[in-house]
């Protein structure tokens, strides 16, 4: 499976570079080293982010908090997001919410500055993605997404090249629609609705 210094290599690839980089923790001298150092975990996290992927996913209770009064009588119930979630997908009630569906919820941030969820639904539960550091759990798919995802990170501070940055970006795209079809291939339904929902209505769902 691909290293972190592997995708880092398959990235600087992508426009043209060596990619002979060999570490990145802590980088090495090179330029390039530096650069992937600094950026790889933003473009993971933002990756990860872009998808319910299978190997990120979890479910479970969420954590019942108290309801501001800001939020009477607009949301009956208040929770707080699960330890080490990155991005939440949907919110539901076991044997309850219809499957693939998301009962609404809107996501703001109390007054001590956390995250904070808002239903109407008591017992709620979430499917949401957490950061997977372990690159051995990747996909194949996953791994060349994020290589250009990182590469649309490296290639204007390397190349200074606008015309580079665009054909990054289209080939970006593509990767990603490859991995999210790769990776609704191995689920049910219920992935296909969350990759065919616009993000502002699977919120409303």
């Amino acid at each position: 499976m691909a290293s972190e210094v592997d995708i880092c290599n398959l990235a600087l690839s992508h426009f043209g570079e060596a990619g002979n980089v060999a570490s990145i923790d802590p980088p090495e001298a090179s330029t390039q080293a530096r650069l992937c150092a600094r950026f790889y975990p933003l473009a993971r996290t933002s990756a990860i982010e872009a998808h319910a992927w299978g190997f990120a996913t979890r479910r479970g209770a969420l954590p019942a908090v108290a309801l501001p009064p800001a939020y009477v009588g607009e949301w009956s119930f208040a929770y707080s997001l699960p330890a080490g979630c990155l991005r939440l997908w949907q919110v539901y009630v076991p044997g309850i919410t219809e499957p693939g569906r998301s009962e609404d919820f809107a996501l703001e941030t109390a007054a001590d500055g956390s995250p904070l969820l808002l239903t109407n639904i008591e017992g709620a539960y979430g499917k949401y993605v957490v950061d997977v550091t372990d690159t051995t759990k990747y996909t194949p798919s996953f791994v060349n997404y994020l290589s250009f995802v990182l590469a649309s990170y490296l290639v204007i501070p390397i190349t200074r090249s606008a015309e580079q940055h665009a054909s990054i970006e289209q080939r970006r795209a593509m990767a990603e629609n490859t991995a999210k079809v790769q990776d609704a291939r191995s689920s049910s339904v219920e992935q296909m609705l969350d990759e065919l929902t616009p993000d502002w209505l699977a919120a409303r769902r």
